[in-house]
């Protein structure tokens, strides 16, 4: 049975922390920046890395010739694409090594093994979660890492959208799913809600003052580029720290993708997003718990009860999928 050592902090501060690292040793009470604790244990200097979707601020930087990059577009067409993007269009992007036209395991296999592969707000964009990790476990050597971070929907545009369940990992998996449904494109456009990154920790939602979903001209637009078979880019996915990991436990357990989670770290205080990493080819993981501890520990804002007005907030509006009728 493998070991997690929590973080040596007092019981207060433990749920705002909330680092389950896999090692011999205890790590101080400081957390550490964002880089850090997702590279945590990594080291960048003599592993082979893949880090998809790095456009201008990659976590781990090019030195030698271990560090490889992949995206959706070469970075010619990475640059068209958010040249009228002032927070990315003022960068200098980063040079692409593999681009990805359907699967990263084709697109990255001559390049294999990876020791480690990091993905930074990417797995929510993934049409096929299942054949994305099926995809990355081929990727990985034998004790290989996956580093994740990924928006905790309670903080994000995302607030109002219904969470990700199992029914449609399946679904999408069984579709064999290259680009997002044209409802998951109707839903994302319609419900996602326009608030500055990190005030909804300050204060409630204001669904009054906040932009419910965008233009119905904006809207129509989507429907019809989706009509046109293009790929229209949304977060097919959206979770809660203990969402995410229940629904990765089912994933690993229905399709035997040989995971474990070596490092968690829950969303705290002031921030929009949660640390993973997944090691292949081990096994031991006590899924239950870590997903009830991911849950119990979370943080909320302090101007939430904790009780049902919690749970409200994470379930978002609870109905189904938008409609794909028109605006």
């Amino acid at each position: 049975m493998l070991r997690f050592h929590k973080w040596m902090v007092s019981k207060k501060r433990r749920s705002e922390v909330s680092g389950r690292l896999l090692v011999d040793e205890c790590r101080p009470a400081t957390p550490l920046g964002r880089s850090e604790s997702i590279l945590t244990n990594i080291d960048t200097q003599k592993s082979k890395i893949l880090e998809i979707g790095p456009l201008y601020r990659p976590l781990v930087k090019k030195g030698g010739g271990n560090v490889f990059y992949a995206d959706h577009c070469s970075a010619d067409e990475l640059v068209e694409k958010y040249k009228d993007d002032p927070l990315v269009s003022a960068h200098a992007l980063a040079d692409i090594d593999f681009v990805v036209e359907r699967d990263i395991g084709e697109a990255c296999k001559n390049a294999a093994p990876f020791d480690v592969v990091v993905a930074s707000h990417v797995i929510e964009h993934v049409p096929d979660l299942v054949g994305w990790m099926m995809s990355i476990h081929t990727l990985l050597r034998a004790g290989g890492i996956l580093c994740l971070a990924v928006p905790d929907k309670r903080f994000t545009f995302d607030v109002l959208r219904r969470s990700t369940t199992m029914k449609d990992i399946r679904e999408a998996h069984e579709e064999k799913r290259s680009r997002p449904p044209l409802d998951i494109v109707c839903d994302s456009y319609r419900n996602s809600v326009g608030f500055e990154p990190g005030s909804i920790w300050n204060a409630p939602l204001d669904l009054e003052r906040c932009a419910v979903g965008w233009p119905s001209s904006v809207v129509n637009g989507k429907i019809a580029l989706h009509m046109k078979g293009c790929y229209v880019d949304v977060h097919c996915s959206v979770f809660t720290p203990w969402e995410f990991l229940k629904i990765v436990s089912s994933i690993v357990r229905d399709y035997k993708i040989e995971f474990s989670v070596r490092y968690f770290r829950n969303t705290i205080r002031g921030e929009e997003e949660f640390h993973v990493q997944m090691v292949k080819g081990e096994a031991g993981t006590d899924w239950d718990s870590l997903v009830n501890e991911a849950e119990s520990n979370a943080v909320w804002p302090d101007y939430l009860p904790p009780s049902l007005l919690r749970r409200g907030m994470a379930l978002g509006r609870g109905g189904s999928r938008c409609s794909i009728r028109p605006a």
